[in-house]
C-alpha cells in the first residue's frame, strides 16, 4: 500500500466490532481499522468509493481491476452521447463498454427453475395439478381463437392413446393440427420457432381455419372439430408417432409466484407459515402442485399476479426472461481484456474527501440506508437549490430551468423518488445544451431512461413481436408519441412563424398538427427501447446511461409522417447504393476492438464463439482501407468512428464483395456502418429468398439482402446435393445478381470441383466452413409476387408475399410463405390512397378488380408499380422540388453515373450520363436547413385497379422484409429514430412553438406576434444580430435550432429590454414561486450553517406548488395557455404561473419567506426548513422566547448574511427595492414601508420589517409596473341568514383519462356483441376477470341485464343497490352524431381529442360551441343560482379548475393544512393584515395587469381566509377518513359542509381531484390502488354526510376527460380513446 490508496475487502468481515462502526454519517469519523507493519494506518471511510470516469478522464481499464473484488464493470456504455470520446483500452484487465446480448438459451426444466431460484430468490415454479372444472365452451380446444395445451404422454402407445369418445373427423383434425409438420399454421409462434419442446405443445386455431370451424356442419370438409363434445377436453390424440393429452391451458406453466409470498396476498400466509415459499425453501422443489381442495376459481382470480415465463421444457432466450431475472445470469456479456472499448460519462467524477461533511447517500441495491426516504428525495432538490443560489453561470442555469419545464421528467410520475444521480443527469442535459442546439436536447431526452419511464415507452414492443410471442395483437404504447409532439416540439395546432394560429378557410377553425392516426404510427417508432445494464461507479446505471434499442422488438413497417408522406421519404433507396459504397468518401467505420461481434449490425451472438466463423481480413501490404483504419488504431486519439476523407481504391476481396460487415485490421475489428437508406414496400424486380427451415418470402433483387446458394449441375433434380454458399466472410450478403454470378463462375476452385448453378435448394451446407450458420436466408431463382391486402374499414394495407412454390418438385414441398407475409397476416399499416378511394367489400373490392379476403373484411389486390419522371424541365423553385419529390438520392460525388448540368434558382441539377435529361435518372440537389439533400426525379405509385384509377402512394421503410425474421440491425432502428426526430425538429411549427414557450418561461407571458417571429427566426437561422451597441454583435452558430441565438433574441429584443414597453399594462408576468424564493434567498445572501451545507427545504410542492424535479405531470407545473378568471381572462391574457397561485399557496409561500426573515431556515411559523439535527428547541411561543441572532445561528439550517450599505430608512428601502424589485416599488408603498422602518425600535427590527413588507407588494410577485389610485378596495359583505335548505354538488375529477372499462363491464344476459366473452376477447390482458366483478341488475332496458362492478369498488355496489348511485356510460364531448368515418371532420377545430389538457378544459366547461366562453359548468350553475337569489359559493380543495369559473371568485382550501393565517408568529412583529392590504390597494387602468391581478388575489385570500378559518375552528367532523389524497380532500369538503350555517350559504359547489388515472402501463395494479382510494374516500364521505343528516341533499359527480382504448398496449396499460 501507499499513502492515500484504497483497500477493498473482497469478503465480509465477521468480527462483532464491525457492528459498532457506522455505515454512513460522521458520528464516529476516521475509525481506525488497523496498522500495517510498515506503520501505515487503515481508516474506515463510510462513503461509497467512486472514481473519475468522465469523457476527458476515462478509466483506462474501465474499472476492470475492481471487478476482482466483486464490483461490476464501471465503464459507461458507448452511445451517441460519448462515442466521440471513447477509447480502446490496452489494459489486460479492461472491461468493455458495450454488453453483447447473447442469444443463449435456457431450457426451462425443473433443475433450471431451481437454479433460477438460487440466483434470484424469486419463487418461480412449474405449475402442476391444473384441472378442468365445469364445461366452458370458451376454453374448448375446438373453438377458434382459443389456446389449447397438449402434453406428450410418452408411456402410451397408439392403441392406448385411442379415445373412442371422439368422433373420427374431430380426431383426424386434432391429429392434423398437432403434427409438428403443420406447426407453422397452428402452433403459437414461440412453439413454431422452437420446435424442441417434446413435453408440451400449444395450439392456436386462428384465421381462416378458425372461421371454417365455426360451421358446425359435420359434412363441412376436413376442417371440422366438434365444439359440443365435452370429451375433447382432456382427451388423448395420436399424432406424428406421439400421444398427446389435452390439459388445462396453465398446466406446465412456469410462473413467478413471488407476489403470493407477500403479506396479505395468499390467504394461508401467517407469521409462522408461508405456503408458497415452502416448496423451494422447505421441500427443495421447483414443482408447485395446485392443491386439489382449492377450487380453480382461486387460480383464475389471481393468475394476473403471477408472471408467465414459459412452459416446462421450453427453450427460450435468456433475454426473453423478465429483466430482473435475466440479469442474474449475466447473459449480456461484458468483454474483457486488451483491445476493448472503454467510455466515460458526463459529470461522473470522484468524490472529494475534503468537501464539507454533508454526505449524499446513494440508492444502492442491498446497501442499508442512513437517510430517511424524505431526505433521500431531498438530495437532488438541494443540489438544484444550491446551484440556483450559488452558481456563477446564472443565465445558463436559468435557461436550463426553462427547458426543464418544457421537456418534463418528474419524481411524481416515476417510481424512483429516492434516486439522485439519475435526475441530476437528466437535468444536466439542459445545462449542457442551454446554449447549444435543441435537436441535441430532443435526442438525449428521447433516449433518457427516466423519460422512458415517465412516458411509459420503455420496453414498448411492436405488434409483430407481441403477436409472435403471445399470439395476440397488442399495440405499442402511444404515450411518448403523443407528448413529444404536443409538448416537446410542434404543439397541437398549426402556427405561422409569429406564433399565431393557421385557420382553415372552409371551417374557420384552427388546423390540427396531428391526428390519432399519426400518434398510432409514431408509437411504432418508439418501440424497442431498453435500459442499459447496471454498472459500478454511479448510483443506478440504468437510469443514468441513455437507453439502447433492442432491434427484435422494433416495429419494421412504414410509418406515416405529418405531411401526408412517410418517415423515410427523401432518403435514398438502399438498392441504389453504388458499387463499393463502403470505399466512398465519408464512409463510416466503427471501432469494435479485439471483439469481432458487431454492435450495430445483426448477427447471431453465437457466431463469434464458433471456430468456423471467419471475418474479412484486410491485406496489410496493399489495402488502402487497412492503412486508414490501422493509422486510426495506432493514433490512439479519442473517438471510435472513422470516416473516409476521400474515395479509395479496392484491393483483393474488397473488389468482389457487395458490402462489408466487419473487417479485421492487425487483430483489431471495425464494423462498417452503411449510410441511412430506405426500402420501398412494393417493387417490380422481386425474387424469392428462402430459408433452410422451409420458408420463403419476396425481396428486391437489387438489394444486398441474402446469401448466395449454389448447387452442382445435374440433369436430375433428385441427384442434386445440398447447396453451397461461396462467401468471402461469415454471413456475407449479396444482391441477386452477385449470387447468381458466383454460381455461374467457378469460384473457389481450390476448394470445390465441378460446375455449379444458382439453386433454390432448401438445405445449404456450411461448407466451405463458416459461410452460413443456423437458418439463414438465401437467394432463389424463383420469382415472387407482392400483393396488397386492403383492410376494408380504413384502407390500411398489409403486404402479402406469393413466392413461386411448385408442389410437383420434391424440394418445394418443404416450403411455405413466411407466416408474417401470408394472406392471413395482420401487419397492417396506413397508406395514402389517391382521392381517398380504395377497394373494400362495400364496393365489391373495386368492382372485382381485387378478390375478397377469407374473413370478408378486406380485399387482396395485385399491384403494378408505375414510375414516371416528375419534372421535364427545370423546377421553378426549391419548394417545388421539396413538394413533389419523395425518393432521395445518394450524393452525386459517390455516384459515378451522374454529371453536373447546372445550378438553377438554388437547385443543383445532375443528369444520368447514359440517359436523357429529366428522365427518372435525373437528380436535384437543394439546401435544407444548411445541409444538402438530393432527390431523384421520379414519382412512384402503386396501381391496384387501373381501370378504376385506384392507386396508392408508394411507402418507404427502414427495414427489409427479411428483417421480420428478427434480423433487424440496430443501425436501422437508430436511423429511423433520427428520422422521426428530424421530422419533428424541422417541422415549421417547432420554431414558433418552442420560441413562445421559452419566452414565457424567461419572463414574458404574452409576447407579441412580432416578438415571437423574431425569436423563431433566430431559431431557424441559428443567428441573431444585435445592434444595441456601436457595432453589431452576432450570436449563434448559424444552424437551425441554435439556442444561443434563440435565447439572445429573447433577452435582447426590444419588447424585453424597452423601458417604455415595461409600462404597458399587459407587459411582464407573474413570477414563478420557486424563482421568487431563490431570488429572495440570493438577495438576502443566504448562508448555510456549518453543520448543514446543503440547502434543505421541505414540502415546497405543497406550499409553493413548485419544486425542482417534482412537477405534477408531463404538463409541468402550469399550462402555457392558462388564463385565470377575472381581469386577466377578460383582457385575453395568459398567466401560466397563476394556475398554482391558489390562496393556500399564496399564504404558505409568503409565510415561508417571512419565517426565514424572523427565524432563519427552520419550520417555525410556516418556515421551509427544519431544525438542526443537534439541537431542537421549541419554536418561540411568546415574545420572551424570541430567538437571538446567536440562537438562530445554532439552530437554523441557514440564515441571512445580508448587511445593508445604508442605515437610513429611505436608503435601506431603496436598496431593498433594487435587490428584490428591480427598482419598481411604487411611491405609495415606498412611503408606507419607510414609515414603518422609521418607527422601528432598532436597526434589526427595521431591516426585518422592510424585508417583510417588500415581499408582500405586488411588484415582488409580478414584473408589473404598479400605479396606485386613491382609496381602498371594497370589503366583502356578510351574507344574509339562509332561507332555504342547504344543498351541495361535489365534482370529483379523475385526472388522466380513467379506464372505465375496468370499472364497469358486461356480466350476463347480454346481446351477442356486448357479452362478457366479447368484452374479454377484445380487452385481452386488460379485461377484469369475471370473478372480480360484482354483478348488478341494469334495472331498465340495456344491452345486458346484468353488469359487473370492479370488486375493488364494493361501496359503489352498495350505493347502487340502495339506489343512491347511477352509472352514465358512453358519454363524451359529443357535438353531433359521431362515428369513425366522420369524427375527424366533425370535431376539426372544435375539440382537440386525445390531449389531456384540452379535454380536461372541455369536460369542465361543457361548452364546445363557446356560448359561454371562459366559464365552467360549475361556475355557470352558481351564476344561475346567485341570479335567482340563492347564496352560492364555489369551492376547490384540489387544483385550479375551469369547472368552477363563473362570476364569483372561487374559495380554495388546502386539504391537508387548511388555510393558514398570514405570518402566524406568537408575538407582535408590526407586520399585520391591514398593512398588507394597504400595500395591495387599488390601481389605475394604466397599472400593470399582472400586479393588479395579484393584489386582487391577496385581498380575496386574506379576507376570505380569516372568515373561513373562524368557521372551520368552530366545528369538527367525527368520521375517520383515509389518509390518501382523495381521502383528505373529501374530509376537507365534509368539514366545509359542516360550516354551512356559519358561512350562511345555501348552495355549495365543490371541486376535488384524483390524480394518476393516465394508465399507459401497469393498468391492473394501478386501477386496484386508485379504485380502493376512491371507494374508501366515498365511504367515509357518505358516512359523514349521513352523520350530518345532509346526505339526501348532496350530489356527487365523478368524471374524467376521456375514456381509454378497449385494447391494451405493450406496456400493460391502455391508451387515450374518444
Amino acid at each position: 500500500m501507499s499513502g492515500g490508496s484504497v483497500l477493498v475487502y473482497p469478503q465480509k468481515i465477521q468480527q462483532k466490532i464491525c457492528n459498532t462502526i457506522p455505515l454512513e454519517g460522521l458520528s464516529k469519523p476516521n475509525t481506525l481499522i488497523g496498522i500495517f507493519p510498515n506503520g501505515e494506518q487503515v481508516m474506515y471511510d463510510p462513503r461509497v468509493q467512486i472514481l473519475d470516469n468522465t469523457p476527458s478522464k476515462i478509466l483506462q481499464d474501465g474499472g476492470g481491476d475492481e471487478m476482482s473484488v466483486g464490483k461490476l464493470c464501471s465503464t459507461a456504455p458507448r452511445t451517441f452521447v460519448n462515442e466521440d470520446t471513447c477509447r480502446m483500452s490496452v489494459s489486460p484487465l479492461a472491461c468493455g463498454s458495450t454488453a453483447q446480448i447473447t442469444k443463449k438459451k435456457i431450457k426451462l426444466t425443473a433443475g433450471a427453475i431451481r437454479d433460477l431460484y438460487e440466483r434470484t430468490r424469486r419463487y418461480v415454479y412449474i405449475i402442476e395439478g391444473m384441472r378442468f372444472e365445469n364445461y366452458d365452451i370458451q376454453t374448448h380446444p375446438c373453438r377458434g381463437g382459443v389456446r389449447s395445451r397438449w402434453k406428450t404422454e410418452q408411456h402410451l402407445n397408439k392403441k392406448q392413446c385411442f379415445d373412442s369418445n371422439i368422433d373420427v373427423r374431430t380426431r383426424n383434425f386434432l391429429a392434423h393440427i398437432l403434427n409438428q409438420d403443420n406447426c407453422n399454421m397452428y402452433c403459437g409462434k414461440r412453439d413454431a420457432e422452437r420446435k424442441n419442446n417434446d413435453k408440451y405443445r400449444d395450439i392456436f386455431i386462428q384465421g381462416k381455419y378458425a372461421m371454417l370451424l365455426q360451421n358446425e356442419n359435420p359434412d363441412y370438409g376436413e376442417y371440422y372439430c366438434n365444439v359440443t363434445n365435452t370429451h375433447v377436453m382432456g382427451a388423448t390424440i395420436w399424432s406424428g408417432q406421439k400421444c398427446f393429452r389435452n390439459t388445462h391451458p396453465n398446466e406446465g406453466d412456469i410462473r413467478d409466484m413471488t407476489y403470493w409470498t407477500a403479506p396479505d396476498t395468499h390467504p394461508g400466509n401467517t407469521l409462522d407459515r408461508n405456503p408458497i415459499k415452502e416448496f423451494h425453501d422447505l421441500h427443495k422443489t421447483s414443482i408447485l402442485s395446485y392443491p386439489f381442495h382449492h377450487g380453480m376459481d382461486r387460480w383464475t382470480n389471481n393468475i394476473k399476479w403471477f408472471r408467465y415465463l414459459g412452459k416446462e421444457d421450453d427453450d427460450i432466450f435468456y433475454h426473453e426472461l423478465p429483466s430482473d431475472i435475466s440479469k442474474a445470469y449475466h447473459t449480456e456479456e461484458i468483454e474483457r481484456g486488451t483491445g476493448v472499448v472503454v467510455c466515460g460519462s458526463e459529470n461522473e467524477v470522484a468524490k472529494n474527501p475534503v468537501l464539507p461533511n454533508s454526505i449524499f447517500e446513494w440508492h444502492l441495491d442491498g446497501r442499508p440506508k442512513y437517510k430517511s426516504q424524505l431526505e433521500a428525495q431531498n438530495q437532488k432538490k438541494s443540489v438544484w437549490r444550491m446551484i440556483a443560489l450559488k452558481s456563477h453561470d446564472q443565465l445558463r442555469q436559468r435557461v436550463a430551468w426553462a427547458l426543464s419545464q418544457i421537456l418534463v421528467v418528474s419524481e411524481q410520475n416515476i417510481n424512483h423518488r429516492g434516486l439522485t444521480e439519475g435526475f441530476l443527469n437528466y437535468y444536466d442535459i439542459f445545462v449542457k445544451h442551454a446554449f447549444g442546439n435543441y435537436r441535441d436536447i430532443l435526442k438525449e431526452v428521447s433516449y433518457n431512461p427516466l423519460m422512458g419511464k415517465m412516458l411509459s415507452f420503455l420496453d414498448s414492443k411492436s405488434s409483430l413481436y407481441t403477436r409472435q410471442q403471445t399470439s395476440r395483437t397488442i399495440f405499442p404504447d402511444e404515450n411518448f408519441a403523443r407528448e413529444i409532439m404536443q409538448l416537446f416540439s410542434i404543439g397541437t395546432v398549426l402556427l405561422h412563424i409569429d406564433g399565431t394560429q393557421k385557420i382553415d378557410a372552409t371551417t374557420g377553425s384552427p388546423i390540427h398538427t396531428y391526428t390519432n392516426h399519426n400518434i398510432m404510427s409514431f408509437a411504432r417508432a418508439w418501440t424497442g427501447f431498453r435500459m442499459q445494464l447496471q454498472r459500478a461507479n454511479i448510483e443506478k446505471g440504468e437510469v443514468v446511461d441513455p437507453m439502447f434499442i433492442d432491434p427484435i422488438k422494433r416495429d419494421i413497417f412504414p410509418k406515416i409522417s405529418l405531411d401526408m408522406n412517410f418517415i423515410g421519404d427523401g432518403l435514398p433507396l438502399c438498392n441504389d447504393l453504388p458499387r463499393r459504397h463502403f470505399l466512398k468518401k465519408k464512409s463510416q467505420y466503427r471501432l469494435l476492438g479485439s471483439v469481432s461481434a458487431p454492435e450495430m449490425l445483426h448477427e447471431e451472438a453465437s457466431w463469434r464463439l464458433k471456430p468456423e466463423t471467419f471475418r474479412l481480413v484486410l491485406d496489410k501490404s496493399y489495402s488502402k482501407l487497412y492503412k486508414v483504419l490501422n493509422d486510426f488504431t495506432e493514433s490512439k486519439v479519442p473517438g471510435t468512428n472513422v470516416f473516409l476523407k476521400k474515395d479509395i481504391e479496392c484491393y483483393g476481396d474488397e473488389c468482389i464483395v457487395n458490402t462489408l460487415k466487419q473487417v479485421e485490421v492487425n487483430g483489431i475489428f471495425y464494423e462498417y456502418i452503411r449510410p441511412s437508406c430506405v426500402h420501398l414496400s412494393f417493387f417490380e424486380n422481386s425474387k424469392s429468398i428462402r430459408k433452410r427451415n422451409g420458408y420463403a418470402m419476396c425481396e428486391n433483387k437489387s438489394n444486398i439482402i441474402a446469401a448466395s446458394a449454389c448447387t452442382k449441375v445435374s440433369r436430375k433434380e433428385s441427384q442434386k446435393q445440398g447447396a453451397i454458399d461461396f462467401c468471402k466472410y461469415s454471413g456475407e450478403l449479396v444482391t441477386y445478381k452477385t449470387g447468381k454470378k458466383r454460381c455461374s463462375s467457378k469460384w473457389n476452385t481450390n476448394l470445390v470441383t465441378g460446375e455449379y448453378e444458382f439453386s433454390d435448394w432448401s438445405d445449404i451446407d456450411t461448407y466451405p466452413n463458416g459461410c452460413v450458420h443456423d437458418y439463414y436466408w438465401h437467394w432463389s431463382p424463383k420469382d415472387c409476387t407482392l400483393v396488397a391486402k386492403v383492410f376494408g374499414e380504413n384502407g390500411n394495407i398489409a403486404v402479402v408475399h406469393q413466392p413461386d412454390i411448385d408442389s410437383k418438385i420434391d424440394n418445394d414441398i418443404n416450403f411455405s410463405v413466411w407466416p408474417e407475409f401470408d394472406d392471413e397476416n395482420l401487419n397492417y399499416f396506413p397508406v395514402y390512397w389517391q382521392k381517398n378511394k380504395y377497394p373494400n367489400p362495400g364496393n365489391k373490392c373495386g368492382k372485382k378488380a381485387c378478390t375478397i379476403t377469407y374473413d370478408g373484411l378486406g380485399c387482396l389486390c395485385k399491384v403494378v408499380i408505375v414510375e414516371t419522371p416528375v419534372f421535364e424541365e427545370n423546377p421553378r423553385s426549391v419548394n417545388e422540388v421539396l413538394s413533389n419529390l419523395n425518393i432521395g438520392s445518394f450524393p452525386p460525388y459517390i455516384l459515378k453515373h451522374l454529371s453536373f448540368d447546372q445550378k438553377f434558382k438554388d437547385i443543383y441539377i445532375y443528369h444520368n450520363k447514359k440517359g436523357i435529361p429529366f428522365d427518372t435518372g435525373t437528380v436535384f440537389g437543394v439546401k435544407m436547413h444548411g445541409k444538402m439533400k438530393y432527390f431523384k426525379n421520379i414519382l412512384s405509385k402503386v396501381e391496384v385497379a387501373k381501370k378504376l384509377k385506384i392507386s396508392l402512394q408508394e411507402s418507404s421503410k427502414f427495414y427489409s422484409y427479411r428483417d421480420a425474421d428478427m434480423e433487424v440491425s440496430r443501425r436501422d432502428a437508430v436511423y429511423e429514430t433520427d428520422a422521426v426526430l428530424d421530422h419533428l425538429f424541422y417541422h415549421p411549427n417547432t420554431a414558433p412553438f418552442i420560441s413562445n414557450r421559452l419566452i414565457q418561461r424567461l419572463g414574458v407571458s404574452n409576447p407579441s406576434p412580432n416578438y415571437v417571429k423574431n425569436v423563431a427566426t433566430a431559431f431557424c437561422t441559428g443567428l441573431f444580430k444585435w445592434n444595441g451597441t456601436a457595432e453589431n454583435i452576432v450570436f449563434g452558430k448559424g444552424f437551425y435550432g441554435d439556442l444561443m441565438s434563440t435565447v439572445s433574441a429573447i433577452l435582447l429584443d426590444s419588447e424585453f429590454l424597452s423601458v417604455p414597453l415595461d409600462a404597458d399594462p399587459t407587459a411582464g408576468s407573474m413570477k414563478e414561486p420557486l424563482l421568487k424564493l431563490m431570488g429572495f434567498l440570493r438577495a438576502l445572501e443566504y448562508n448555510s450553517a456549518p453543520f448543514m451545507p446543503e440547502l434543505r427545504m421541505y414540502d415546497l410542492e405543497r406550499k409553493l406548488g413548485q419544486e425542482a424535479h417534482a412537477a405534477p405531470s408531463v404538463f409541468s407545473y402550469f399550462l402555457s395557455d392558462f388564463s385565470p378568471p377575472g381581469l386577466l381572462s377578460t383582457s385575453s391574457l395568459f398567466s401560466p404561473e397563476a394556475q398554482i397561485q391558489t390562496p393556500p399557496k399564496i399564504i404558505d409561500s409568503i409565510n415561508g419567506m417571512l419565517s426565514f426573515i424572523e427565524f432563519g431556515l427552520v419550520d417555525c411559523s410556516g418556515g421551509f426548513g427544519s431544525f438542526s439535527q443537534f439541537m431542537r428547541p421549541k419554536c418561540p411561543e411568546n415574545s420572551t422566547q424570541k430567538w437571538t441572532t446567536r440562537q438562530k445561528r445554532i439552530v437554523a439550517n441557514g440564515i441571512s448574511k445580508y448587511n445593508p450599505s445604508h442605515l437610513n430608512a429611505e436608503e435601506l428601502v431603496d436598496e431593498l427595492n433594487t435587490l428584490l424589485l428591480n427598482g419598481r416599488l411604487n411611491q405609495r408603498s415606498r412611503k408606507v414601508i419607510v414609515n414603518f422602518v422609521s418607527k422601528a425600535k432598532n436597526f434589526e427590527q427595521g431591516l426585518h420589517i422592510a424585508q417583510k413588507l417588500i415581499i408582500c407588494t405586488p411588484e415582488y410577485h409580478t414584473t408589473s409596473i404598479v400605479i396606485n389610485s386613491s382609496g381602498n378596495r371594497a370589503q366583502n359583505e356578510k351574507p344574509p341568514i339562509p332561507k332555504r335548505r342547504y344543498k351541495a354538488l361535489v365534482h370529483i375529477m379523475l385526472n388522466g383519462g380513467a379506464d372505465s372499462f375496468g370499472m364497469l363491464a358486461p356480466y350476463s344476459d347480454c346481446s351477442s356483441t356486448t357479452s362478457y366473452d366479447e368484452y374479454s376477447r377484445i380487452r385481452g390482458l386488460a379485461a377484469v376477470l369475471k370473478s372480480n366483478l360484482i354483478p348488478i341488475d341494469a334495472g331498465h332496458p340495456q344491452p345486458c341485464k346484468k353488469y359487473g362492478i370492479n370488486d375493488n369498488l364494493p361501496f359503489l355496489h352498495q350505493l347502487y343497490n340502495q339506489k343512491d348511485l347511477l352509472f352514465v356510460a358512453g358519454i363524451g364531448m359529443l357535438i353531433g352524431p359521431t362515428e369513425k368515418k366522420n369524427w375527424e371532420k366533425l370535431y376539426a377545430g372544435k375539440v382537440q381529442l386525445f390531449a389531456h389538457d384540452k379535454q380536461q378544459t372541455d369536460i369542465e366547461q361543457v361548452d364546445v360551441f363557446q356560448k359561454y366562453a371562459g366559464t365552467g359548468i360549475g361556475g355557470r350553475i352558481a351564476n344561475v343560482l346567485q341570479n335567482n337569489g340563492y347564496e352560492s359559493v364555489t369551492l376547490s380543495v384540489g387544483d385550479v379548475s375551469e369547472f368552477l369559473v363563473g362570476d364569483a371568485p372561487v374559495v380554495f382550501l388546502d386539504p391537508i393544512s387548511g388555510l393558514q393565517l398570514l405570518h402566524p408568529v406568537p408575538y407582535k412583529t408590526r407586520m399585520n393584515f391591514k398593512t398588507v392590504l394597504h400595500l395591495n390597494g387599488p390601481t389605475t387602468f394604466m397599472s400593470g395587469t399582472f400586479g393588479e391581478s395579484w393584489s386582487r388575489m391577496i385581498h380575496r385570500t386574506l379576507n376570505n381566509g380569516n372568515t373561513l378559518n373562524s368557521a372551520l375552528k368552530a366545528v369538527e367532523i367525527t368520521t375517520a377518513f383515509p389518509n390518501t389524497p382523495l381521502g383528505n380532500q373529501m374530509r376537507a369538503i365534509s368539514h366545509l359542509i359542516k360550516t354551512r350555517e356559519i358561512r350562511r350559504t345555501e348552495r355549495d359547489i365543490f371541486y376535488a381531484t384524483s390524480e394518476g388515472w393516465d394508465m399507459h402501463l401497469d393498468l391492473d395494479d394501478r386501477l386496484k390502488i386508485l379504485f380502493k382510494e376512491l371507494n374508501n374516500a366515498l365511504r367515509s364521505f357518505v358516512t359523514e354526510m349521513k352523520e350530518q343528516n345532509i346526505w339526501e341533499e348532496i350530489v356527487v359527480v365523478q368524471t374524467s376527460e376521456f375514456g381509454r382504448t378497449t385494447t391494451p398496449n405493450t406496456s400493460g396499460g391502455t391508451d387515450h380513446a374518444w
